[in-house]
C-alpha cells in the first residue's frame, strides 16, 4: 500500500473515531477501537517514530519527529486514541502539503534541468556522429537540427541564425547570429540546420555552469535560515524536559490531576514543533529565487536575497552595465555626398575587428552603398584604419591617428562622444561622432534606488565626459572617472565604509576586485562570460537593468514574507502556549497551532512564485 493510500486509511479511521467519541459517546468497545488505531497508527507514523528514533541514537538530536512521538505516547496512555492518532494524521498531512510545495518550487527553479541536451551530432570529414555532449572536444564542428538545443558552446559556423534563447535570459525575443558570434548551449536553433565550431567543454559550457549553479543555490543561507537552524537545535531539548516538568506538577501540589497536567504537556509538546518555521522560512526564499529566475535573474543563495532587502548603496560600472557597449552615430560633419562617405566607410569598416565597426556597418547600411575597391588595408590597433580606395589614400581613426597626416584642427573636447576622422589624400574629409548608448531602463533604476534611499555612483575606467554623459543620462550623481582597478578598489572601499552595505553592478569582465569586496554583485550575464558566472552573486541573463530593478522588488517582497512568516507563526504558537498553561486549550487547538499554522505559512510562503 503506497503513502497516499495508508494516509487516506488513517484519516478515515480518525473520523471513525472522532465521530465514535464525540457523536455516539464510544458506542464502539475498547477491543475494537485499540487495533483499529494501532493500525491507523502504524500506517501513518511507523516511518515518524523510526526517523525519531534514528536521528536521537546515531546523531544524538532531538527532532520534531520526537515531538509527535511522545505526544502520541502520551495520548494512547491516557487512552485519547483519536488525539493519539490526530497528532500523527494532521503532522503528516502537513508534510504532504510541504512535499507539494516544494515540487512546485523545484520545478520551477530547474526548468533549465529539463531543457539539458542528451545528444551532440559531431561532423567528421562530412559524417555526422551522435555522441553524449560530454564527450564532444574543443574544435569539434557540431550540427543543430531546427528545433534542436544547442549542446555546448561554440562559434557560429553558418551565415546566421535565430536562437531563441528564452530558457537562458528569460526573454521571448528571438536572438539572430551572425557568422563568427559566440552561440550559447541551451539555446534552440529556429533556423534551418546550423554548423557549430565548439570552443568550450560540456562542463565548462554556459548551460551546465547555470544548471549547477541553480543546484547549489541552497548552499548560501540567509541569516534567517541559519538562526532558525540553530534555534531549533537547542529549542527540542528545552521542549522535551518543560514538557516532561510539566507532567511532574502533581508530586508537587497535592490539588493538581496527573491526567490534567500530562494533558497540557501534550499541548506543550504538539504547539511547540517548529515545523511551521523551519519549513516555511527556507522555502519562502527557494520559492522567491525560483520567481526570479523566470525573468532571467539568477541568484546563488538566499543570503543575497536578504542581503538586498538591507542595502544601503549601489555602485555601477558604466561600459556594458549601464550602457549597451554598442556606439550610435550622433552626428556627422562632412564635404563629401553622405552616400559615397558611407561607401567609404563600409568599405573600410568591412574588414575591421574593431567593436565600433558593427555600428558604422549598421550605419552605413541606411544608405546607398557603392561597391569600392579597396587596396593595401590595414588596421592599426587602437588607433584607426588606412586603405587605397579609388587609388585615393584613406585614414580614418582617432586624432592622434591622422593628427600627422594633415593639418586639421583638434576638434575634440572631452564631452563624452568618440570623434572619428576621416581624411582623404590628407584632407579631412568628415568627422563623425559616435556615443556609447545608455540603456533605455537605466534611468527607471536609478529612480527606484532614490525612491528608496539607496545612493547610487558609478566607477567607471572612461574618460571624464563619457562618465558625466552616462551620469546626466542615468541621473547618478556621484561618479568617479577614468578610474584604474586598483582605483576602483580603493573607490569602492571608501563607499562602503560611508554605507556600510554595498553592491556593485557591472559585467564582470574586469571588475573581479570589486566584486569580491561588495556584500552582493550583480553581472550581466548576457555575453556568457564563464568569469562572470563564476564570480557574481547574481546573474542578469538578460542584460536588462529592468530585471535588476524587479530583482530589488522581488527580494524586497521576499524578505517581507519571510519575517511575516516567523512573526506569525511565533505569535499564534505563543497564544495557544499561554491559553494551554491554564487548561483553556486542548489538543485539537494545539493540532491547529502546529499543522494550521504550518499550512498557512507554507501557502504565505508559496507566495513568493508569483512575485513579478
Amino acid at each position: 500500500m503506497n503513502s497516499r493510500l495508508k494516509l487516506i486509511f488513517s484519516s478515515t479511521v480518525f473520523i471513525v473515531l472522532v465521530i465514535n467519541e464525540y457523536l455516539f459517546d464510544s458506542y464502539l468497545p475498547v477491543s475494537v477501537v485499540l487495533p483499529l488505531t494501532l493500525l491507523a497508527y502504524l500506517f501513518c507514523g511507523l516511518d515518524v517514530v523510526l526517523d525519531a528514533v534514528k536521528m536521537l541514537i546515531k546523531q544524538k538530536r532531538m527532532t520534531e519527529q520526537l515531538l509527535m512521538t511522545i505526544a502520541t505516547f502520551a495520548a494512547f496512555i491516557l487512552k485519547d486514541f483519536p488525539e493519539a492518532l490526530a497528532i500523527m494524521v494532521f503532522y503528516k498531512i502537513g508534510a504532504k502539503f510541504e512535499d507539494f510545495a516544494k515540487a512546485r518550487s523545484h520545478s520551477n527553479i530547474m526548468h533549465l534541468a529539463s531543457i539539458r541536451p542528451q545528444i551532440a551530432r559531431v561532423v567528421i570529414d562530412g559524417e555526422e556522429k551522435e555522441i553524449k555532449p560530454r564527450d564532444v572536444k574543443i574544435g569539434d564542428t557540431i550540427k543543430v537540427l531546427k528545433g534542436e538545443i544547442v549542446p555546448v558552446d561554440g562559434v557560429l559556423q553558418s551565415d546566421c541564425c535565430a536562437l531563441d534563447t528564452r530558457s537562458l535570459t528569460g526573454e521571448s525575443k528571438t536572438l539572430v547570429v551572425n557568422k563568427s558570434d559566440n552561440v550559447l548551449s541551451g539555446s534552440v536553433n529556429m533556423s534551418d540546420v546550423i554548423y557549430i565550431k565548439v570552443t568550450k567543454l560540456y562542463k565548462n559550457s554556459s548551460l551546465t555552469k547555470l544548471i549547477n549553479l541553480i543546484e547549489d543555490s541552497a548552499i548560501n543561507k540567509s541569516k534567517s535560515e541559519d538562526l532558525i537552524r540553530r534555534f531549533c537545535t537547542y529549542y527540542t531539548p528545552f521542549v522535551v524536559i518543560t514538557a516532561i516538568l510539566l507532567c511532574l506538577v502533581p508530586v508537587f501540589l497535592e490539588e493538581a490531576v496527573f491526567s490534567d497536567w500530562i494533558e497540557r504537556a501534550l499541548v506543550f509538546l504538539v504547539v511547540s514543533c517548529p515545523c511551521a518555521l523551519v519549513l516555511s522560512v527556507p522555502l519562502t526564499f527557494f520559492a522567491g529565487i525560483g520567481a526570479l529566475s523566470k525573468i532571467g535573474v539568477l541568484v546563488k543563495g538566499s543570503v543575497h536575497i536578504e542581503t538586498i532587502s538591507r542595502l544601503k548603496a549601489i555602485a555601477f560600472d558604466k561600459t556594458g552595465t549601464l550602457s549597451t557597449g554598442e556606439f550610435k552615430l550622433s552626428d556627422v560633419k562632412t564635404s563629401l555626398d553622405k552616400n559615397y562617405l558611407f561607401s567609404i566607410i563600409f568599405a573600410l569598416e568591412k574588414n575591421s575587428t574593431h567593436p565600433i565597426s558593427k555600428s558604422l556597418l549598421q550605419e552605413a547600411k541606411s544608405y546607398p552603398i557603392e561597391q569600392l575597391d579597396v587596396c593595401d588595408f590595414k588596421e592599426i590597433s587602437g588607433f584607426g584604419l588606412t586603405a587605397f580606395i579609388d587609388k585615393k589614400e584613406i585614414y580614418f581613426g582617432s586624432y592622434e591617428f591622422v593628427k600627422k597626416i594633415c593639418n586639421c584642427a583638434d576638434t575634440h573636447t572631452d564631452d563624452g562622444y568618440t570623434r572619428l576622422y576621416l581624411v582623404i589624400d590628407k584632407e579631412l574629409s568628415a568627422t563623425l561622432l559616435l556615443e556609447d548608448c545608455i540603456k533605455d531602463d537605466a534611468k527607471a533604476l536609478v529612480s527606484y534606488l532614490d525612491s528608496n534611499d539607496i545612493k547610487s555612483t558609478i566607477i567607471s575606467g572612461d574618460l571624464k565626459g563619457c562618465v558625466q554623459l552616462a551620469s546626466k543620462k542615468t541621473g547618478i550623481k556621484d561618479y568617479y572617472y577614468q578610474t584604474t582597478p586598483d582605483k576602483k578598489v580603493e573607490v569602492f572601499k571608501k563607499i562602503k565604509e560611508q554605507n556600510h552595505i554595498v553592491a556593485f553592478c557591472g559585467d564582470g569582465l574586469n571588475d573581479a576586485p570589486v566584486i569580491n569586496l561588495s556584500d552582493v554583485s550583480f553581472v550581466m550575464g548576457k555575453k556568457g562570460s564563464a568569469l562572470s558566472v563564476e564570480s557574481a552573486d547574481i546573474i542578469v541573463m538578460n542584460d536588462s537593468l529592468e530585471s535588476v530593478r524587479k530583482c530589488f522588488v522581488i527580494s524586497k517582497r521576499i524578505y517581507k514574507t519571510a519575517v511575516f512568516n516567523i512573526a506569525f507563526v511565533i505569535f499564534i504558537k505563543f497564544m495557544v502556549l499561554f491559553l494551554g498553561a491554564f487548561g483553556f486549550a486542548n489538543i485539537y487547538s494545539a493540532i491547529f497551532a502546529d499543522v494550521g499554522v504550518l499550512i498557512l505559512a507554507v501557502l504565505n510562503a508559496m507566495r513568493a512564485l508569483t512575485f513579478r
